[in-house]
């Protein structure tokens, strides 16, 4: 009875050994987790090791006592009985253990696998991202080195322009030059030949005319107004004053005329003024005589066309009022000539009235008038203009 009991309490425990080998396997099963090959291989061969070493060390220990125990027992059941018992109980062992390592290994080999399918297709994936990105970094490159292309083409292209552009801009201010210089001279020949009485005035507007259409050419505001200054002032001198309103009418709108112009476009009109008293022609007078000053508010000359209307104006009145009105006027006028800061201004004033007096016509007797009327006020302007005038002669002096 107490050997069936010894033998009861053995099979248990081989059952219980069997069991934690069961659940070894199962702790193995359950602890896998998904890592890349290489590593995967070695953690998880390294852990079933460890796992079933430290279980078998366990058991074994547990199986010695269990020795120890049968050992008593085989005292009673004898040799024959140990050796069936023992031969059993070892070939248990083993087909348990070759049965757990036949399933940990090919749980192993299946995880391999699958990691290994796993890492293949990221694999593939990113070597065909990879194409792709090539595919597309080569299109993008061809795409730059085709813009890159045009843009040396262009830039290449826009300096053969701009250089042509250059050169042509650079004949034609060469020629332009030129042309001013032809033109200019050409002027300067018709000024010289008046001067020397070679030709009149007459003859010289004549030739005058197409020069001024080839200055008009060339687009030269001062080259132009150069011209018109010398077209107004030779139809003056020629006595055709109503040309001067007719040149006037075709030339202001497009053009700046310089105070000299303007000047002698007021002598014409006041000298029409004078020959026919027609309130237009003294209203065109005082116009130019204005513009002349805006042009150069200290230019004497128009001062003086001024000063010779105040004085038909107070000759031709009947009302005294406006006689005194007149004269008047003409007094402020001289006052402010002779206290001015520039003394150029008296100069040209004075200048223009001195060569003008003794002219046997009635702008001569108006000139007259104005000595009779203001006396000491003209003799102070005659004073200034001549200190004026030996400022001019020493400061030439020094200038040679």
């Amino acid at each position: 009875m107490e050997q069936d009991n010894s033998s009861e309490a053995l099979l248990k425990e081989i059952e219980r050994l069997r069991e934690e080998i069961k659940r070894v396997r199962e702790d193995i099963d359950q602890s896998y987790y998904s890592i890349p090959k290489k590593e995967f291989e070695n953690i998880t061969v390294n852990r079933i090791n460890q796992e079933v070493t430290e279980q078998m060390s366990r058991k074994i220990n547990t199986w010695r006592n269990v020795f120890l125990i049968v050992i008593s027992i085989l005292s009673f059941l004898g040799i024959s009985q140990w050796g069936k018992l023992k031969e059993g109980l070892e070939n248990d062992m083993k087909k348990d253990i070759e049965h757990m390592e036949i399933k940990n290994a090919s749980n192993i080999e299946t995880k391999i696998n699958e990691t290994r399918s796993g890492i293949n297709s990221d694999l593939k994936d990113f070597l065909t991202n990879i194409r792709e990105q090539q595919k597309e970094l080569r299109e993008e490159q061809k795409n730059n080195l085709i813009l890159i292309s045009k843009s040396v083409l262009d830039v290449a292209r826009n300096a053969a322009t701009e250089q042509t552009n250059t050169q042509i801009k650079n004949i034609r201010d060469e020629i332009e030059i030129a042309e001013k210089t032809a033109v200019r001279y050409e002027l300067n020949t018709l000024r010289g030949s008046i001067e020397n009485k070679l030709i009149t005035h007459k003859e010289a507007l004549d030739k005058l005319e197409p020069l001024l259409r080839r200055a008009i050419k060339i687009n030269d505001r001062d080259l132009i107004n150069e011209f018109l200054d010398e077209l107004f002032r030779w139809t003056f001198v020629s006595g055709n004053y109503e040309k001067l309103d007719e040149l006037r009418t075709t030339y202001e709108i497009n053009y700046k005329f310089k105070a000299t112009t303007w000047a002698n476009i007021a002598i014409g009109d006041m000298s029409l003024y004078d020959e026919g008293n027609a309130p237009i022609y003294k209203e065109r007078a005082i116009g130019a005589y204005k513009k002349a000053l805006e042009e150069s508010p200290n230019y004497g000359l128009p001062h003086a066309v001024r000063l010779i209307i105040h004085m038909i104006d107070y000759e031709r009145q009947k009302d005294q009022n406006i006689k005194e009105r007149e004269k008047s006027e003409a007094l402020n006028l001289i006052n402010m000539i002779n206290s001015g800061r520039i003394p150029s201004t008296a100069f040209e004033t004075y200048d223009y009235i001195d060569r003008n007096i003794n002219i046997v016509d009635s702008i001569g007797k108006y000139i007259g008038m104005l000595f009779e009327s203001f006396p000491n006020e003209m003799e102070v302007m005659h004073k200034r203009s001549e200190e004026y005038s030996l400022m001019l002669e020493k400061s030439k002096k020094s200038i040679k």
